[in-house]
């Protein structure tokens, strides 16, 4: 946690969308749903993105906090 945000460093290259899609993919993993269902909402150039995951919003916290640890506790 950093800043009140959850901080994920990545190997991808920021070129093309290669680490927006590692990004989305690794949270897509981390949450049990399809990498479609994961998608940067906000800031895909930037550093600071807003990530949008579909589903039940209880249960992506909640298999998100069982995968990432408390870390990836929301309020």
């Amino acid at each position: 946690m950093q800043d009140g945000a959850v901080r994920i460093q990545l190997a991808a290259a920021p070129h093309k969308g290669q680490s927006n899609a590692a990004l989305c993919a690794y949270l897509a993993d981390a949450a049990g749903v399809r990498p479609s269902a994961v998608r940067v909402g906000r800031g895909s150039s930037s550093a600071r993105k807003l990530v949008e995951v579909d589903g039940p919003p209880a249960a992506v916290a909640a298999t998100l906090v069982a995968r990432l640890g408390p870390l990836a506790e929301t309020t």
